[in-house]
C-alpha cells in the first residue's frame, strides 16, 4: 500500500473517531475483568479532569492481532520513549520519558491493567477496533490526542496522532518489544 493511501485512510479513520470522544476508565480488579466475547462497564476517571462518570463499555481485544506480551514502543530519541502496552480486556495503558540503554524497564512498568491516568505521566482509555484499525483517545489538562492506527508488518503499529490542544499531528510508528523472561 502505498503512503498516500495509508495518509488518506488514516484520516478518515480520525475524522470517524473523533465524532465519540471517550474518557478514561477507572482502575478496576482482575476480578472484575470479562471472559473472552463478554463487555462490562466503568465509570470515566475524574483525574483526568473531565469530571464526568459516563459509563463505558469496554470490549475484549482478543482475537486481534494486537500483542499482550510486552509493550510497543517509539523511541523519539535515544534516550526519549513513548510506551503502549495493550490488555485483552480492551484497554490500552501509555506512558512516555527518558529511558536510557541498559535501564531496568522501570516505565513499562507502570504500565497495567489497572493503572491510573494522571499518575506517573500514564493514560490507561479504552480502545476501539474497527477491521484492522485502531482508534483511542488520551485526555490531559490542555486536551485530547486522538489516536487512529492501523497494522505495519507483524510486529509495528503505525497512528496518527492528533492534539486537539494544538492542532498538530504526526505519524508515529510503534515496534513491539516482548517482555524479559522472568530470572
Amino acid at each position: 500500500m502505498n503512503r498516500k493511501l495509508i495518509y488518506f485512510l488514516a484520516a478518515v479513520m480520525l475524522i470517524s473517531a473523533c465524532g465519540s470522544p471517550q474518557p478514561g476508565p477507572t482502575a478496576m480488579h482482575e476480578n472484575d475483568m470479562p471472559s473472552a466475547g463478554e463487555t462490562y462497564d466503568t465509570a470515566s476517571d475524574t483525574s483526568e479532569g473531565n469530571g464526568n462518570a459516563a459509563a463505558l463499555e469496554l470490549r475484549s481485544l482478543q482475537g486481534s492481532r494486537l500483542r499482550f506480551d510486552g509493550v510497543y514502543d517509539h523511541a523519539a530519541s535515544k534516550d526519549l520513549h513513548y510506551f503502549m502496552r495493550f490488555f485483552d480486556r480492551g484497554n490500552v495503558a501509555l506512558v512516555a520519558g527518558v529511558q536510557k540503554p541498559g535501564d531496568p524497564p522501570a516505565l513499562q512498568e507502570l504500565l497495567t491493567p489497572n493503572a491510573q491516568s494522571g499518575t506517573n505521566n500514564v493514560h490507561n482509555v479504552p480502545v476501539r477496533l474497527d477491521r484492522d484499525s485502531i482508534f483511542f483517545s488520551t485526555m490531559a489538562a490542555k486536551g485530547a490526542i486522538t489516536y487512529a492506527g492501523t497494522y505495519v508488518g507483524s510486529d509495528t503499529l503505525r497512528f496518527l496522532k492528533v492534539s486537539e490542544v494544538n492542532g498538530k499531528q504526526a505519524t508515529v510508528d510503534y515496534s513491539f518489544r516482548p517482555d524479559l523472561p522472568l530470572k
